[in-house]
């Protein structure tokens, strides 16, 4: 790799956080590459960009220099920003192109061709579905904000404010606007306005905007000089204090939706958790300027200074450290270096500083025997506080060095004897990975965030062990023992208007240890309804051990770990992955029992059961969680529509809005209501009930104009019908602030015939039912003469069969010879009065007697 960063100045890593798929870093010198990484740098890549780099500089646009560096680079969830020079640029499609430049040069897209952008300032959280950034102007239309909304993957900008600049609505000729730092609750703007003046002193104003209102208000006025701080770690601003002759100069802010914090910072840092009232840190020294500040937005963040040196505070508190330079800094890298540790070199640059979770880390660029390369690897924050605590504790005691109960400070000791072959005995035990691990179970840890949905709460426990005089006895002899702890927990919401804590303290006498319950609570005023994991509204609790925040720390097998703060971030709204859902297994056995009876269809379908038109519908839902698996009655209110509807799967039809209301209202006068409950609960409009739980059912009507009446059947059955049914709590439910909304399809059968149609399937069916009988009594009377009229038809067709044959059998024999000729005559004579006779004989027979 080209040895892009050896002294070179570090830069931030800006992006959304907890969203980029991908993470840039610019500020390579006079060069178009950026490093792209998808793993928090655990690989990366060195891209260069494919960008027109084109010279637009003018009269409006003050800029002298020109350079290939990339400036800024923000990574957000669907696309990325880079500014070079004053030109401002986003990427269109897939990352992997990133790396074809033949490919990636016309996805780069140019936006504000006609502004000269001096910077991009980052949304670090996302908010109403949609992702931001702010650009900053110089020139033309300094005193203005680009505001960038980026939805779907979809760019837009918007010049804001929309009328006036911010310069003319404060009521100043002149004013330049440093940093801007967007607020998603409120769809808000905090903008840091620096007033010029060409004989007076320059000074800064925190400037609130409104998108929506489109409005401007004046927050706060920044001191023009450092304040005296008279030895004390914080000084409270209220303008009756001492200032000393270093100006200040404010280069940025940082606001934490988590727990309203606001740090403004430059050759100082002021803290504020309201936006108007500041405190000024003091341990941060005014001849340091702040270069960039880097958050966990866990509780923590971390400072880099113009110098590049390293600094740590503890949000909520007052004590800033100096993490790097320092003296437990340097005996940390040399200790690294005598264990040979692939991360530490004598040669080395930071790149950026980021935190990874709740972790800090740097990048930073390593030189060993003349080949550099970039390595990931951890800061050791509680490492270095716990050997300035050491340090101070020394300075504190007479005699040298204190009396530690632990040998892990001698540790290093032992191993420079084991480096330099002097051990006794020749042995060496490294102590740090020699331990029998008895548990492996995971920690007693609060989560990650707590989600909070209406007038819910969670509780917790912190247990603390008491040492020393940490307890004692309460009261002189005589008196009734007890103990007083002299361990305080605090607990800090961020937004007490929202959640509410109580602490519930136990002293547990056996153990001298002190048991601390805390519980919170939504207080059911800061949100409304929304969709689950949507537009929640980002709050914190911070409990902290008084007095220890910085102080304390427990030894781990993975090192020492920070304690005695705890910051959990806390989301009122509808939690992720909940649902409403269809609880047909209750709703059947239910409607069983109330109606007494259940019938299903002639042709069961396990997955959609039929319920009888007649009976009354009760229909119970759930409420399921698809993160933890849980799942629940649903007890809240909701509104019932049906929506759609056919007499047969395939054959469903989407009603309109008009066709939804007459189908459903109890306002209804044209008789198209399909249903009706005794419920007498409405929605404000009165247009539709409003159902629970302990509703009294739902009673099917179908009436005359409604699509399921007169429905025809498709076999002999009774008709059915399905329904598309609609359920809702949109504003008509108190319990949650989950916005559920489900469709699902209901099978009814059993549904009536109309009046006419039944008369006409009766007359019909009638009709056909008499007309069998009557031919059925016809056959019966007739059946006797017309087997009579068969058999004479048949035996007159044998008469003329027999007799067709007997002529042609004597036409046949006319030729015979004359000796045979008169025997024949005779014979034919003889055969003919036989017949005769048998003819004269059955014409007697056959006629009737006269007697």
């Amino acid at each position: 790799m080209p040895q892009y960063f050896v002294n070179v100045s570090s830069r931030p890593l800006l992006h959304t956080v907890g969203q980029s798929p991908v993470l840039i870093l610019g500020g390579i010198p006079n060069e178009k590459h950026v490093l792209m990484t998808d793993s928090y740098f655990k690989d990366f890549s060195l891209v260069e960009l494919s960008i027109d780099s084109c010279w637009v500089g003018s009269f409006y646009c003050p800029q002298t220099v020109f350079t290939a560096t990339i400036y800024d680079a923000i990574a957000t969830e669907s696309t990325l920003f880079i500014r070079q020079n004053q030109l401002v640029y986003y990427f269109t499609g897939s990352y992997p192109i990133l790396h074809e430049s033949d490919r990636s040069s016309g996805r780069w897209v140019r936006v504000l061709a006609t502004e000269c952008i001096k910077m991009l300032c980052p949304a670090h959280f996302h908010g109403n579905g949609s992702e931001y950034i702010m650009a900053l102007t110089t020139g033309k239309h300094e005193g203005y904000v680009h505001f960038g909304t980026i939805t779907d993957g979809q760019v837009s900008f918007e010049m804001l404010p929309r009328q006036q600049s911010v310069c003319e609505q404060i009521g100043v000729d002149k004013c330049s606007i440093i940093w801007a730092e967007y607020l998603p609750s409120g769809r808000q703007l905090l903008l840091l306005v620096e007033h010029k003046h060409p004989t007076a002193v320059n000074y800064c104003q925190v400037v609130r905007y409104n998108i929506a209102k489109d409005d401007l208000e004046i927050l706060y006025t920044i001191p023009a000089f450092v304040p005296e701080a008279g030895g004390l770690a914080f000084l409270m601003i209220l303008g009756t204090e001492s200032y000393t002759n270093t100006s200040m100069a404010p280069k940025g802010m940082s606001y934490n939706p988590y727990n309203n914090l606001l740090f403004i910072w430059g050759n100082f840092l002021l803290q504020s958790s309201n936006k108007q009232n500041f405190i000024y840190l003091a341990d941060f020294p005014k001849e340091q300027s702040i270069k960039y500040l880097v958050r966990s937005f866990r509780g923590d963040m971390a400072i880099v200074t113009e110098t590049e040196e390293i600094w740590y505070h503890v949000e909520g508190t007052y004590h800033v450290y100096r993490l790097s330079p320092s003296q437990g800094w340097e005996a940390h890298v040399s200790l690294q270096v005598m264990h040979q540790s692939p991360f530490y070199a004598s040669s080395e640059t930071m790149v950026t500083l980021f935190y990874e979770g709740r972790k800090l880390y740097q990048l930073v660029y390593l030189i060993n025997d003349q080949q550099g390369h970039l390595v990931k690897r951890p800061v050791p924050v509680e490492e270095i506080l716990v050997f300035q605590q050491h340090k101070q504790y020394q300075l504190e005691m007479q005699g040298g060095d204190p009396v530690i109960p632990s040998d892990n400070l001698r540790a290093d000791y032992y191993f420079y004897l084991a480096s330099n072959w002097q051990s006794a005995g020749g042995v060496h035990i490294d102590m740090a990975s020699y331990g029998k691990i008895y548990d492996l179970e995971a920690e007693f840890e609060l989560p990650e965030r707590i989600f909070l949905d209406k007038g819910t709460q969670y509780s917790f426990s912190v247990f603390l062990s008491g040492q020393g005089s940490s307890l004692r006895k309460q009261g002189d002899l005589g008196t009734i023992f007890q103990l007083q702890s002299q361990v305080a927990v605090g607990v800090e919401l961020a937004d007490p208007t929202c959640i509410e804590a109580s602490v519930e303290q136990k002293i547990l006498i056996n153990r001298r240890s002190v048991l601390f319950s805390i519980t919170l609570k939504d207080r059911e005023f800061c949100y409304d309804q929304g969709i689950s994991g949507h537009h929640l509204r980002k709050t914190s609790v911070m409990v902290n051990v008084v007095g220890s925040s910085g102080y304390c720390f427990q030894n781990t097998h993975q090192g020492p770990r920070l304690q005695g703060n705890l910051v959990v971030p806390v989301l009122i709204g509808c939690p992720p992955g909940k649902r409403l859902a269809f609880d047909i297994t209750y709703t059947l056995e239910y409607n069983r029992l109330q109606n007494k009876h259940y019938f299903d269809c002639v042709h069961v379908d396990v997955e959609m059961p039929c319920f009888l038109f007649r009976d009354v519908f009760y229909p119970f839902f759930l409420i399921q969680d698809l993160v933890t698996g849980d799942s629940g009655s649903f007890q809240g209110s909701y509104v019932l529509k049906v929506v759609g509807g056919g007499p047969t799967p395939s054959g469903l039809r989407d009603y309109s809005e008009e066709e939804i209301y007459r189908f459903n209202s109890p306002l209804d006068r044209t008789h198209s209501r399909i249903w009706t409950t005794s419920t007498e609960t409405t929605t404000e409009d009165l247009a539709f009930h409003i159902l629970s739980h302990r509703s009294s059912g739902i009673q099917w009507l179908c009436l005359e104009n409604s699509p399921c009446y007169d429905t025809i059947p498709q076999s002999i059955s009774a008709p059915e019908f399905f329904f598309k049914v609609l359920v809702s709590n949109r504003a008509v439910d108190n319990s949650t602030y989950c916005d559920y909304q489900l469709t699902f399809l209901l099978h009814i059968h059993g549904l009536p015939l109309s009046a006419k149609r039944a008369v006409f399937i009766f007359v019909v069916s009638a009709s056909v039912f008499l007309g069998l009988v009557v031919l059925y009594i016809i056959i019966c009377f007739l059946w006797p003469l017309m087997v009579k009229g068969c058999n004479l038809l048949c035996w007159k067709v044998n008469n003329l069969i027999v007799s067709e044959s007997y002529y042609t059998y004597v036409s046949s024999s006319g030729m015979l010879s004359a000796s045979s000729r008169r025997p024949s005559m005779v014979s034919s004579s003889i055969s003919t009065r036989v017949e005769e006779d048998k003819a004269e004989r059955s014409q007697t027979l056959g006629r009737p007697s006269l007697t």
